[in-house]
């Protein structure tokens, strides 16, 4: 093996896997703004949206071997229309292997709320989260081309609020019905390059 591959598997490697569209623009565009040349990171769509069938994805992948650390991002709030048991089987056998999670519930729009307010404890659904948000992002949608121009550059100013706001809405469990996230964990690797480096 030569001294470059080596060199290579040295650095460790993230895999982000995220449920949709709104995940990988708000996740690409903050690591555009804070590359941190001490690791690698590839974003990708999950070839299913739902959670069950995008954790098994992950858990190919960790097979695979390539990534020392995969991610699964995605919304909790499929679980009201959902197999609760069988995801709860995935969910264990992805615990132990090491696979990591960054969860929202309703939505990753509670996580941006957190920027500008503490959310309501309970929505019906995204749409009062994002209903919410509106009230200080007014043109936010979920159009692709609005999101990749404005969607991150409209909440990187307010990041420390949002680490600030979320201790109270911290995601504990999945199942859980209120608003809650526990995106902030994987903002914080982007940013500062540890999770166990200070909050920024």
């Amino acid at each position: 093996m030569s001294r470059e591959k080596a060199g290579r598997r040295l650095k460790p490697m993230y895999l982000i896997l995220v449920e949709g569209n709104t995940e990988r623009i708000y996740f690409e565009e903050l690591w555009n703004c804070n590359p941190r040349p001490g690791f690698t990171i590839k974003l990708k769509k999950a070839k299913h949206g739902n959670p069950g069938p995008l954790v098994q994805e992950a858990m190919r992948e960790r097979a695979e071997g390539v990534y020392n650390f995969i991610w699964c991002v995605y919304d909790c709030d499929v679980f009201q229309y959902s197999d609760m048991k069988s995801f709860e089987i995935i969910y264990k056998k992805a615990v132990k292997e090491g696979i990591q999670f960054a969860e929202s519930m309703p939505s990753i729009e509670a996580w941006f709320v957190l920027h500008y307010q503490k959310p309501q404890k309970f929505y019906q659904g995204k749409d009062g989260v994002i209903k919410d948000l509106q009230k200080y992002i007014p043109d936010y949608c979920k159009e692709q081309r609005w999101q990749e121009k404005n969607l991150y550059s409209s909440l990187k100013s307010r990041q420390h609020d949002a680490f600030l706001n979320v201790k109270s809405f911290e995601l504990i469990s999945h199942k859980n019905q209120d608003s809650s996230t526990s995106i902030h964990k994987l903002v914080k690797i982007f940013i500062s390059g540890s999770p166990e480096d200070e909050t920024p």
